[in-house]
C-alpha cells in the first residue's frame, strides 16, 4: 500500500503510475489525482509553451521561437495553399532525410506532400494529369 500526497488515501500500487526516478518506483500521486494535476498543468500557457518547445527541439532540432518566426514570416498562412492556418492541425513540414524544417503547412497540404513521398516527379505528374482532364 502507498499513500497519495494529494488525497492522502492509502491505495494499492496499481493505483499509481510508474516513475523510475522515485525510490518506490511509483509516482507520489495516485492516478486520479495525477490526472487532475496534469489537466490543470496543461491549462497553463507557459507550461504548454515549454512542452511544445521541448517537443520541437527533440523531433526537429528547432525551437518554439523559430516556429513563431515561421508563423510571422508566413503571416499565419499555409506555405503551399495560402489558406489561414487554424489553432490546430498546424504541421511543421520538414525533410525526412535531413530533418531540416521547411515551413508550416495546413493538414491537407502536409498530407499531399506525404502521399507524394516528397517526390517532385509525382507532384508534376499530378499537375499534368489535372491539366489533361480539366474542362
Amino acid at each position: 500500500m502507498k499513500r497519495c500526497i494529494d488525497c492522502n488515501e492509502e491505495k494499492p500500487p496499481e493505483q499509481f503510475w510508474r516513475h523510475s526516478s522515485r525510490p518506490s518506483g511509483l509516482n507520489d500521486r495516485c492516478k486520479p489525482c495525477a490526472r487532475i494535476v496534469d489537466r490543470k498543468d496543461k491549462q497553463k500557457p507557459q507550461r504548454r509553451a515549454k512542452r511544445k518547445d521541448s517537443w520541437l527541439r527533440k523531433l526537429y532540432g528547432t525551437t518554439l521561437e523559430i516556429w513563431k518566426e515561421l508563423w510571422e514570416f508566413q503571416s499565419g498562412l499555409c506555405d503551399i495553399c495560402k489558406d489561414p492556418l487554424g489553432k490546430t492541425q498546424i504541421n511543421l513540414d520538414h525533410c525526412h532525410a535531413t530533418r531540416k524544417v521547411r515551413g508550416l503547412l495546413c493538414n491537407r497540404c502536409n498530407i499531399l506532400l506525404g502521399n507524394s513521398l516528397d517526390k517532385i516527379e509525382i507532384l508534376e505528374n499530378a499537375i499534368l494529369y489535372l491539366k489533361k482532364h480539366s474542362a
